[in-house]
């Protein structure tokens, strides 16, 4: 005990020593390196994430971060967004801060999207240094990027053959049974490894240096160009011309960066109208400064290469991962052979080991102890890899967070866990009768499985087609694509969500019982058609203005958000998002909504989001600390007090960050509630303008607004189309927004051209949510299939495909640090190192996606358990977002809806019980979420129970919870009596007895009747429980 204490104490100290190493071990990216993250307001908090992580946590690096979505936040320089601007700013502050005047040399640009490796960006930046600014070699005349890339390259490609031989040489020991493995050539990589990053070698090398000329700065990314010319890219010729790929990340240098400056303030050079930011950055270095982009590509254009070994799949670095982990957990080892030796010795022994703890503690955890530590926590948490950055996008993306995915997950799964009971339950006579009381309950619960504060669907969104009586012939277009019912069930059920993450999962998102069980319905998406005169083809709105030239766009534009206001917003409609198209441009809705709920996000900037985290995870181990340590006998362990540490740490250096930006207030300085949404593809104008500069999203690509948007423009008096220029409807629009504090945010997917405008490997990894002009040159039955082909089936090659693939966007670091932890857990069951530990981990795998005894860190259900108990109070309480209950039935857009099995059965209900006798429910909010939240106790109190498991046995079968399962169904009907009491309750106070609440009115007699015909209904369901 004494001893545990001992080393708990200097545990804490070496975390103190841990940041004075980690600096020597990533000197160019702590110190030498500004991050500017463009991330996007709001859209974008979560997928910011893991970078910031990395940056943060990982790396201590806070002081060299800038983020946008913080100062577009703050309503400060929205000119940054064009990039321009944000580039000469960042020079002025650098040079005006002297720590980073005499320390940075380079520049990494990033998105929401972008990740970084942090060994391998380390190992190029240090080739940078040695080639380009160790002893001033840039001086001496321009550098051969190219070769410094290569050599790379070559040195890269050759470690990570290195790590993977490790597994060939155990396919050649396995022939020879019990004998051990060697271990030396893995010891050399670590060693290595650490003598490189510790010993930083300040030493130039001029060997790529070209004489007579001149260094301009790098600018390194993965290369994209336009193989014919584009639109878009104002018909640039030169099919040579490279620009980077921004989600891969971009890395510049200081020299680069001053250049960009002296230019910026000695010539107005810059465009008028910035429509591709990073390509018009790469045209102005490569014709102002005489500086290309350098290809690289291992600033890698996605993550499909790259192996993560605590996705626990079996791969070529079994080994290497084995060894790595146990370096990594060394002080469990030392503690536990500690514990063996202590057995055999006496009292006086035992007591002499404990006066000489700090002794051999301080003498164990060296720098070189430390820098192995430390450089095992990389090289487990980040993947096998040869690149220095790379985007995480594909087409295969779902948008939804991690968080948001989990605590949709778990609610609904304990929504479930009822449906499952009531329908096992049944009691029935005659399948009349079975076939009504399932009715009953499927009806039920598409009312409860989609009533989530988390969840926006197609009925919150109206589509607002702008069109002309000149170009109607362009209507049946978009009758035959996206406003067609049986389109729309295509693309609503083209999906299955599956996870990359390898965890433990069950639930709505998961179940294909459930995707099977309850009825799909039809989803109809709302689309008006806004004209200048009265169409005789077709039923649409019309202003009746002699103008019908592009002269009028303006004012149409402003007579569709007045309607969608005056029709749907002040008649508390549950349309709250309006999306304005042109009727040549084409979407998919089920993207759209799935955007449109990630305006759902927190209005808090990055920094204060991480804040959050990492106080909550902080809190969060503290108070289940001693449930987790159970797993390895309650022993102090190193990478666990190492993460504590770095969480309380992150979350104090952010501290500063812990404010609502005015972005997120209302005039009364509160945290508004309604934030203002304006979301496409933004271009900008006047970058270098204090006065006339603005965003504005290109109408041909579609705008996404909210409710807030459309009534701050409606009250503006101001927002007036003028006579002149009024056929730039988009830019006026975006003008009123800049007045009105309304942000442009950007999300990339919509596309203001067509696909054939835009380089195919760089569409390979987007999503696309719209395009424009796919009926170009086309025929309505031509125009479909491109739709279909680009917009809908985007990830298959073919239409045999049944269902597209979608998957979470990015892993998350909770699961990852989890992952470590429960490997290990199995590892340390074995007294001996194994022969076969390919076999093991296989093994080892298996039992982790199975198991219920391992003890998680961060136990989900737990971590969530204040959010979800309070969604299920919004639930129970009706209080909602929105002034008004919106009624909804089961339609998520993350789930593969399917037929149900049992849709024949509903075939023949009575019309008296169809959904809509569903309306106003506040009965079922009082009654049925009682029953959701004792469940949610009921499963807290099974993972209670689950802390006596014994865990000694590596063998041991899981236990099966069928029994427990069994169990709660009898305590379910064992409430019958408390549930007839509040049927009762509900019968009288909707009783329709008494006279005094009858009215004249038949719409209210009417409503009376309904509730009643309701609560009876719902007394005979949970009468047969």
């Amino acid at each position: 005990m004494i001893m545990s204490k001992i080393l708990i104490f200097f545990i804490l100290n070496v975390l103190i020593k841990c940041s004075n190493v980690k600096e020597r071990l990533f000197l160019n990216i702590k110190k030498r390196t500004k991050f500017l993250l463009l991330n996007e307001p709001i859209v974008h908090l979560s997928f910011s994430e893991n970078l910031i992580h990395s940056l943060v946590f990982d790396l201590e690096n806070d002081k060299n971060l800038y983020t946008l979505d913080e100062t577009l936040l703050n309503l400060k320089n929205l000119n940054h967004s064009s990039i321009f601007r944000l580039l000469v700013d960042t020079y002025k502050k650098i040079e005006e801060d002297k720590d980073d005047r005499e320390n940075i040399r380079y520049i990494f640009l990033g998105t929401s999207f972008s990740r970084i490796h942090p060994l391998n960006l380390e190992y190029f930046l240090r080739k940078l240094d040695k080639y380009v600014y160790n002893e001033s070699i840039y001086k001496k005349g321009n550098i051969n990027i190219r070769e410094i890339i290569n050599e790379y390259n070559n040195e890269i490609k050759i470690k990570l053959e290195e790590k993977e031989k490790i597994k060939k040489q155990k396919e050649k020991e396995k022939e020879k049974e019990g004998e051990q493995i060697d271990i030396s050539e893995i010891e050399k990589i670590i060693t290595n490894e650490k003598h490189f990053f510790l010993n930083n070698d300040d030493r130039g090398n001029d060997k790529y240096v070209i004489k007579d000329s001149i260094y301009n700065g790098l600018f390194i990314g993965y290369g994209l160009n336009d193989e014919s010319p584009s639109i878009i890219h104002h018909y640039n010729l030169d099919s040579k011309f490279y620009f980077p790929y921004f989600n891969s990340g971009i890395l510049m240098d200081i020299t680069l960066l001053r250049n960009i400056y002296n230019k910026s303030i000695t010539s107005n050079i810059f465009r008028t109208i910035n429509i591709d930011y990073i390509y018009e950055v790469s045209l102005f270095l490569n014709e102002k400064l005489n500086v290309k982009l350098t290809t690289f590509e291992n600033t890698c254009i996605n993550d499909e290469k790259n192996i993560y070994l605590l996705d626990n799949d079996l791969n070529n670095f079994e080994l290497y991962k084995y060894y790595q982990v146990l370096h990594l957990f060394k002080d469990l080892n030392l503690e536990t052979q500690k514990d063996n030796n202590r057995n055999d010795q006496n009292s006086e022994m035992i007591n002499d080991k404990e006066n000489n703890t700090e002794k051999n503690f301080k003498e164990k955890y060296e720098d070189d102890e430390l820098a192995e530590l430390i450089l095992s926590y990389f090289n487990i948490f980040y993947p096998i890899s040869t690149c220095i950055s790379y985007s995480i996008r594909t087409k295969s993306e779902s948008l939804l967070g991690y968080d948001k995915f989990h605590i949709m997950n778990i609610e609904n799964n304990i929504k479930l866990k009822n449906y499952i009971k009531e329908t096992e339950n049944i009691e029935f006579s005659d399948i009349d009768e079975y076939k009504m009381k399932l009715n009953r309950i499927n009806n039920k619960y598409n009312f409860l499985l989609d009533e989530n504060e988390n969840t926006l669907t197609y009925k919150n969104i109206l589509i607002g087609v702008k069109t002309s009586i000149n170009t109607e012939e362009r209507i049946p277009y978009i009758k035959n694509t996206y406003d067609n019912k049986e389109n729309t069930k295509r693309i609503f059920n083209n999906f299955t969500y599956e996870t990359k993450l390898k965890e433990n999962s069950s639930g709505m998102f998961s179940s294909d019982f459930l995707n099977n069980a309850i009825e799909s319905e039809h989803i109809n998406i709302d689309v008006i058609y806004m004209s200048d005169k009265e169409s005789s083809k077709y039923d649409n709105l019309y202003m009746n203005t002699k103008i019908t030239s592009k002269d009028g766009l303006c004012e149409k534009l402003k007579h569709m958000i007045f309607y969608f206001y005056e029709e749907y917003i002040k008649k508390n409609s549950e349309k709250k998002y309006f999306f304005i198209a042109d009727d040549d441009t084409f979407v998919n809705v089920k993207n759209l909504i799935d955007v449109m709920n990630l305006t759902l996000n927190e209005c808090v900037h990055s920094k204060k989001y991480m804040y959050n985290k990492y106080l909550k995870s902080y809190k969060f181990l503290e108070e289940n600390e001693s449930f987790f340590l159970r797993n390895f006998k309650n022993k102090s362990l190193f990478l666990y007090e190492y993460l504590k540490n770095n969480f309380l740490e992150a979350a104090n250096s952010l501290k500063k960050y812990d404010y609502v930006p005015k972005y997120c207030k209302n005039k009364s300085g509160i945290n508004n509630s309604t934030i203002p949404i304006y979301v496409g593809q933004r271009y900008s104008y006047n970058s270098f303008s204090e006065k006339n500069y603005y965003d504005y999203l290109t109408g041909g690509a579609g705008m996404l607004i909210n409710e807030e948007t459309a009534r701050r423009i409606y009250l503006c008096e101001n927002c007036i189309c003028t006579t002149d220029n009024s056929f730039i409807d988009d830019m006026i629009l975006g003008k009123w927004a800049r007045n009105l504090d309304i942000l442009a945010i950007n999300f990339e997917g919509f596309f203001q051209n067509h696909p054939n405008e835009y380089n195919k490997k760089y569409l390979d990894n987007i999503v696309p949510i719209t395009y424009h002009k796919l009926n170009k040159d086309k025929t309505v039955e031509q125009t479909k299939k491109i739709y279909f082909d680009k917009l809908v089936y985007y990830n298959k090659n073919n239409y045999s495909t049944k269902d597209s693939h979608i998957d979470y966007l990015d892993r998350n670091y909770t699961n990852m640090i989890d992952s470590i932890f429960h490997y290990f857990y199995y590892i340390n069951m074995y007294d001996t190192e194994p022969n076969n530990i390919i076999k093991m981990n296989s093994k080892i795998y298996s039992k982790m996606h199975e198991s219920k005894n391992y003890k998680y860190l961060f136990d989900l259900k737990k971590f969530f358990k204040n959010q979800i108990g309070d969604h299920i109070n919004l639930q129970r309480d009706g209080n909602h977002k929105h002034k008004k209950k919106i009624k909804k039935r089961y339609s998520n857009n993350y789930i593969d809806k399917r037929n149900s099995d049992l849709s024949d059965l509903e075939g023949g209900k009575n019309e008296n019980e169809s959904k809509n006798s569903y309306e106003n429910k506040e009965y079922l909010n009082e009654y049925e979420d009682d029953e959701l939240l004792r469940s949610y106790k009921d499963d807290e109190d099974e993972n209670d129970e689950d802390e006596d498991e014994n865990d000694e046995d590596e063998d041991e079968d899981d236990y099966d919870d069928y029994d427990e399962y069994l169990e709660e169904i009898a305590s379910n009907k064992s409430n019958n009596k408390h549930k007839s009491e509040k049927n009762e309750h509900l019968m009288k106070k909707y009783s329709i007895n008494n006279d005094s609440e009858l009215t004249n009115n038949p719409k209210e007699s009417r409503i009376i009747n309904e509730k009643n015909f309701e609560v009876n209904q719902y007394e005979d369901n949970y009468d047969e429980l």
